[in-house]
Formats: C-alpha cells, sequence, structure tokens
C-alpha cells in the first residue's frame, strides 16, 4: 500500500510543500498527511476534491487507479539547425534537418531560474525575468496535463509574455543554452 500513497509525497515535494503547510491548505492536521504519505491511512471522501487541486494531481493518482494507466510523459525536441521545436507523449524517433533529434531531458526550474506566473482573470501569464538576448534567451514555453500541450515559441527580439488557460500543470521552457526546465503551476 505505501506505494500508491507516494503519489501525494511526490507530489508535495514537487510544490515546494511541508506537510504542515500542505495540510494548512486543505483544512487537516499535519499528522494526517504524514499517515497518508506512510500508506498508514486514507484521505476522507470530502478532503479528496481540495487535496487534488492544491497538489494538481486527479484524485484517481491519489488512490492509486492511474498507476497502471499512467498518461505517456510529454517530450520534446528542437532542431538547432532550423529551430523546429516538436512534441510527443512519450518518446519517438524524430529527425529534422538530416539528424535525428534526442528528446530533452528536462528539469527542475530552482536550478536553472523559474519564469514569473501571475494569475490574470482565467489565465495564467508568463513572463521571463531574464532579458532574451540572441546569446541566451528562451526558445518555446510549453504548457502540458494530462488533456493537452501548448506550444508558444519566443524570439530574442520580443520579451517573454505568453497567456495560457488558468489549469493545473507543468509549465516547460527551453533555453538556447540547451536547458529543458519545469516549474509546476
Amino acid at each position: 500500500m505505501e506505494r500508491k500513497w507516494n503519489a501525494i509525497r511526490q507530489a508535495r515535494l514537487e510544490q515546494g510543500l511541508t506537510q504542515k503547510r500542505l495540510a494548512e491548505m486543505i483544512n487537516v492536521s499535519d499528522k494526517a498527511v504524514s499517515k497518508w504519505e506512510r500508506g498508514l491511512g486514507l484521505p476522507d471522501v470530502q478532503t479528496l476534491p481540495r487535496l487534488s487541486r492544491v497538489l494538481g494531481i486527479s484524485i484517481s493518482s491519489i488512490i492509486g487507479e492511474e498507476e497502471e494507466k499512467k498518461v505517456k510523459k510529454t517530450c520534446f525536441y528542437y532542431c538547432p539547425t532550423c529551430h523546429s521545436v516538436a512534441s510527443s507523449q512519450g518518446e519517438m524517433e524524430i529527425s529534422c534537418c538530416g539528424r535525428r533529434l534526442p528528446a530533452l531531458k528536462e528539469e527542475k526550474a530552482e536550478e536553472c531560474g523559474r519564469l514569473m506566473t501571475e494569475d490574470v482573470e482565467d489565465e495564467i501569464h508568463v513572463t521571463s525575468p531574464y532579458p532574451q538576448t540572441k546569446e541566451d534567451h528562451v526558445v518555446f514555453i510549453a504548457f502540458a496535463n494530462g488533456e493537452r500541450t501548448e506550444i508558444v515559441r519566443t524570439y530574442p527580439e520580443w520579451d517573454v509574455s505568453v497567456r495560457f488557460k488558468k489549469r493545473r500543470g507543468k509549465l516547460f521552457f527551453f533555453r538556447t543554452s540547451g536547458r529543458l526546465c519545469y516549474q509546476l503551476v
């Protein structure tokens, strides 16, 4: 049973939350969160929707139903020759300009800087605190969740300013330095 409750712990850590902070956000004790993560108890039915919303994962994932049928990971590909961008659900063989493109390896945004996000009505407005130069700029920003993946190209001549429909998911951004970073929103 411990394995399926790791979804709560993993999502909590990805959000950068302590057990105490998560407990405060969903109106339970930090002891309850600890018990769930150790597989010693279950969230009650009234708590599941709040827990799902705060952690950005489905109720099915929380209760372990998605263990077998997880959505394939979104992979991104970038051609350094023509600067094309592609994505796929699960890893594929993709070629461009006569060369095979490897799937970009993602890393958490803390290590490569985060983009700024702001809720504006029913959208998430994404900007970058870093200047866009020809030598170092954000090439694309993508928003992915279980339903869809949206990709927006950005250019060194433009300030980064992108809007996505407000929902939970992963915000990806790729820099000319070759780093694909992500942050949860």
